[in-house]
């Protein structure tokens, strides 16, 4: 029971302290355009520099940097309701955390709603994983492989 408590505990802070510290990433780049940083997207350009360099690293072909990008395009498409589903959910797991009289079985519910919706995002990111992983020839793939290693087992920030 003491660690069911120390762990949703956790992970409320947890969750909390990210939120936080988004929106104080929000507030504090007002030159950028808010709404990419408000949905997480779009810091510092990292992830377009990404795509360059990954395609520049591994040789990528106009055709494979077109078909990776429509990949990408369609897993954001399906990956933006989970994303707006989870903020909302964060939402109620902040009030909840700054509820008067602490609800137990609220936050328990709340934790309880995030797992499918969490899990559902990893297999959609996995599968666009696999999808781009697909496309690359033997050695593009042997290629990535070799810059992930060096990389600590990621590609990137975000993994490969």
């Amino acid at each position: 029971m003491k660690k069911s408590l120390l762990l949703i505990a956790m992970l409320t802070t947890a969750l909390t302290a990210g939120h936080a510290f988004q929106a104080a990433q929000v507030e504090a780049s007002p030159g950028k355009d808010r709404s990419k940083l408000e949905r997480g997207e779009g810091r510092d350009d990292k992830g377009g520099r990404h795509g360059e360099r990954m395609a520049r690293e591994l040789g990528l072909s106009a055709e494979q940097q077109e078909q990776i990008r429509a990949i990408v395009e369609e897993h954001r498409a399906k990956a933006e309701p989970l994303r707006q589903s989870l903020e909302q959910n964060r939402g109620q797991m902040r009030e909840a955390v700054k509820a008067q009289n602490f609800d137990e079985a609220a936050v328990r519910g709340l934790v309880a709603d995030q797992m499918p919706v969490k899990s559902e995002l990893m297999v959609e990111r996995a599968r666009m994983k696999n999808q781009i992983h697909n496309l690359l020839t033997p050695e593009q793939q042997a290629l990535a492989e070799a810059r992930m290693q060096e990389r600590g087992g990621r590609y990137g920030k975000k993994g490969w």
